[in-house]
């Protein structure tokens, strides 16, 4: 069983801590009275001089598989919080995975996605999401729909201007491609066909067609 201590019920972490828990008061809870004597993190936001043994009392659902845990957490508001791309990428690993377990679809944790990222790609989402509650939500959402090949009607060749017959983007073999997020911000990527997608960056406004040039390279080619 694992317990997963919600951090708004313990004062030693702060609001943003990384553990953002969807928590339903109808779910199986345990009321924990606890002493922590050591913790070990990695973390610059809790003080240095705390103080042990520390008193908690929470209130903790109950899990009995990891994946339940998993399920537990809430990856658009992880995205929020992102203190650096790590925290970003497990965010968008989490929405995924979750995202397959509720369809049902073939999954493990351990899968990697199938998709890598330009160095500019969580700069340009992190530079977007400052103060938006709904953004983190649905920019997942739309790379999932990148990744799985769905909804496709938001999926568009990304061309060099606005004009109907203006040529479409490519580099490499690859070509670049534009999927709708809102009707402001759009995903800019490149089909690789294996491993994927290299996402590029999040565009904004609608008229901002730029993409950086890819760095996955064909097999055999530098």
């Amino acid at each position: 069983m694992i317990l997963g201590f919600l951090s708004e019920f313990c004062a030693i972490f702060s609001r943003n801590d990384l553990f953002c828990s969807k928590y339903r008061a109808a779910e199986e809870l345990f009321r924990v009275v606890a002493t922590v004597h050591v913790l070990e993190h990695n973390r610059s936001d809790i003080p240095a001089d705390l103080t042990f043994p520390v008193a908690l009392k929470a209130e903790v659902p109950a899990c009995y598989r990891p994946e339940e845990f998993l399920l537990r957490l809430d990856p658009a508001a992880i995205l929020k919080n992102a203190a650096n791309t790590d925290q970003a990428v497990f965010a968008f690993r989490l929405a995924l995975f979750a995202s397959r377990m509720t369809r049902k679809a073939p999954c493990s944790w351990t899968d990697d996605p199938p998709c890598v990222y330009h160095p500019d790609f969580w700069p340009s989402v992190s530079s977007l999401l400052d103060g938006s509650d709904q953004l983190p939500r649905v920019l997942l959402e739309s790379m999932i729909e990148v990744i799985e090949r769905s909804n496709l009607r938001k999926t568009h060749a990304l061309r060099t201007s606005r004009a109907g017959n203006a040529p479409a983007r490519e580099a490499f073999g690859f070509k670049a491609m534009r999927h709708d997020v809102t009707s402001d911000h759009h995903l800019h990527y490149w089909e690789l066909g294996t491993p994927g997608v290299e996402f590029s960056r999040l565009a904004f406004p609608h008229d901002d067609f730029s993409i950086a040039q890819p760095v996955a390279r064909p097999q055999g080619r530098r």
